[in-house]
């Protein structure tokens, strides 16, 4: 905090834990008397509200499993608002709640109701109750896999133009012969292998734990990797796609990238959220080895061919618009990649240390290829321009930065294309926020108890 007519110095009121990774959406409590926040307990999510007073400090009050909690406020009828969101599913929308509140005791006092179904993940409340929320998009995502470049007679589709609700994350296996792909509905998420040759598809994951955040890696050409969010935290999984042994749980965290040879799994949020280390899956009662303090701003990593280098981004929020390599598995050394040429995901060749990285300008998407020798130093080329990109391709998010593929036997490129229709228009005419001036809970308690389940036994 900071007494900003004062000229203060900012000083921290509330540090984490051992048990926590940091505090989302604080807002602020009637006449000063503190904050409201959500709390992300360390590899459980961010699925806690807390309250802080200068007498009281930090207080948990609220815990709602394999759920995001968000935006909690205060209404000075005695109430809590929050959305919630489900991260097993595409998480278009959000659920809004409410419940009673004492703010003397700092107590919750009654069970949580619904006010909304599908609101956005975002709200706030003013002093004469006056309650703001986003409104979600309406339109239902439209994707699809498609190959950029190669030959006129070759399918554009792979899967014969198949239209998923929404593909997150992909991954071309070792022999280049299927790519394994996630998909979301409103419901649930799924992971499916299509085998290029004969053009078909198959489920081989429908986990209702899937996570969204999820990336989908390969092991080997009979082995995946991936992620569950569930009321037990975050865990990385193998499964066998043979079904010959039982999904094996790997770790906390979530995978981040996996070395060619499938020994070296690159995890994030070990020792705690935003930090990366590296888990030897040939030998699993090795020690797992976090990554250098000089590197504690990495994200999305990506292990080279040769596993002589990292690349990545630096920050979860992007501090910067460069792509970094560092040296493996020492990380002494930093160098940036695209000088003067802003970049986002960067991805590796499959047999050798060329990396590409997407670079916009003018509302034009261009991949670009950088050259690394090691002889007799780190070189780097200049940046070579690969291709443009369609307009529709999906550029992924932070936590889902494998959307780009290449396919060394076709030459060709394999992204997410993004048909989902333009709801500009739509927009202009409903707006994207909804506006309840008064707002007032609607008999609360006589309403059904909704199914989405608090943690058994009540917080102090």
């Amino acid at each position: 905090e900071v007494t900003l007519h004062q000229h203060g110095t900012l000083r921290s009121i509330l540090d984490t834990t051992d048990a926590d990774d940091n505090f989302h959406d604080a807002s602020a409590l009637p006449d000063g008397r503190g904050l409201l926040f959500a709390t992300h307990h360390r590899n459980e999510g961010i699925d806690t509200l807390s309250v802080w007073t200068p007498e009281t400090q930090r207080k948990d009050i609220f815990k709602l499993p394999g759920r995001i909690l968000g935006y909690p406020v205060y209404s000075n009828l005695g109430y809590i608002l929050f959305c919630s969101i489900l991260p097993q599913s595409n998480m278009q929308f959000s659920k809004i709640w409410a419940f009673p509140f004492d703010l003397e005791t700092l107590k919750k006092t009654g069970p949580k109701f619904l006010l909304d179904e599908k609101g956005g993940f975002s709200l706030t409340m003013s002093d004469n109750n006056t309650l703001v929320y986003k409104l979600p998009e309406t339109k239902t995502k439209s994707h699809k896999l498609a190959w950029l470049g190669g030959a006129i007679q070759e399918a554009k589709y792979p899967e014969r133009g198949f239209v998923r609700d929404m593909i997150m994350s992909m991954a071309i296996s070792p022999d280049q012969s299927k790519v394994a792909f996630s998909t979301a509905d409103a419901n649930s998420n799924q992971i499916w292998v299509h085998t290029f040759e004969s053009s078909t598809s198959r489920l081989v994951q429908t986990s209702s734990s899937v996570s969204s955040f999820s990336s989908i890696l390969w092991k080997d050409e009979d082995h995946l990797v991936y992620d569950t969010w569930g009321t037990d935290g975050l865990f990385t999984w193998e499964d066998d796609l043979r079904r010959s042994t039982p999904p094996r749980k790997i770790s906390k965290g979530l995978s981040a990238d996996l070395s060619n040879d499938g020994s070296q799994l690159l995890a994030q949020g070990l020792p705690r959220w935003g930090r990366h280390s590296v888990i030897n899956l040939d030998e699993p009662e090795s020690e797992i080895k976090v990554l250098p303090e000089n590197l504690t701003d990495v994200w999305a990593p990506k292990f080279s061919p040769s596993q002589k280098f990292i690349a990545f981004v630096a920050g979860e929020e992007r501090k910067d618009s460069s792509i970094y390599l560092t040296d493996y598995p020492h990380g002494q050394n930093r160098f940036q990649v695209n000088k003067g040429l802003p970049g986002k995901q960067p991805f590796w060749h499959p047999s050798k240390d060329l990396l590409y990285f997407i670079h916009t300008k003018e509302n034009q998407n261009e991949i670009y290829s950088v050259t690394v020798d090691t002889m007799p130093d780190v070189q780097l080329s200049n940046p070579r321009l690969e291709g443009v990109l369609p307009k529709s391709i999906y550029l992924g998010t932070p936590y889902n930065p494998h959307i780009l593929e290449y396919h060394e036997e076709k030459k060709q490129f394999l992204f997410i294309e993004d048909q989902t229709p333009d709801s500009a228009v739509f927009k202009t005419i409903r707006g994207n926020a909804l506006i309840i001036p008064n707002w007032r809970p609607r008999d609360p308690f006589k309403n059904p108890e909704a199914t989405d389940k608090e943690a058994s036994g009540s917080l102090p």
